[in-house]
């Protein structure tokens, strides 16, 4: 969890849907998509709703493209590369979909959990950077792929081709 909670990048106030650093987004990203995970397996059914109540008002906001709550996400643009500043909304749904996809199952499991969680500790994320200084969505990409080459085909059909962020699989694993 060093990975996830040492930051080297300015944290502060921001808003739904404004653009961040890649590790912002990432540390933002992650805590939205492990609660959301966590609190699906703990009631043993998938709820993509994350509900945040904050000091003057609260976000409610949707994972599943199906929900009826509608949430629009900054996805993107595939044309400018790793470095671009990214949605903590979009790292979340990235997450997300990556879950269901490791899934043995329909339904994402622990199984699937395990290998995400597992990768915030690999040897790749503890100890590589690329993409942006600082641990970031690319970092956790490249970590899966250097645990199974396997799962590359997973994320070209998740998150390339389903969300569109233009992750290369140019990491080298250590």
């Amino acid at each position: 969890l060093r990975n996830h909670t040492t930051a080297t990048f300015g944290m502060g106030n921001h808003w739904a849907g404004q653009l961040l650093d890649p590790p912002f987004a990432w540390s933002e990203g992650w805590a939205s998509f492990f609660g959301i995970s966590m609190n699906s397996m703990f009631f043993q059914e998938v709820d993509p709703i994350l509900w945040a109540p904050l000091e003057f008002n609260s976000v409610l906001v949707s994972y599943d493209n199906d929900s009826k709550i509608k949430t629009s996400i900054v996805v993107p643009d595939p044309t400018k590369g790793l470095l671009q500043p990214l949605d903590e909304r979009f790292v979340t749904k990235a997450l997300w979909e990556l879950w269901f996809a490791l899934a043995s199952t329909k339904s994402p499991d622990q199984a699937a959990a395990k290998t995400m969680v597992e990768n915030l500790v690999s040897k790749r994320m503890l100890k590589w950077d690329r993409g942006h200084q600082g641990v970031d969505l690319v970092d956790f990409l490249d970590g899966l792929v250097c645990k199974n080459p396997d799962y590359k085909t997973i994320i070209d059909q998740s998150i390339n081709t389903g969300l569109g962020f233009p992750y290369d699989d140019g990491g080298h694993c250590p």
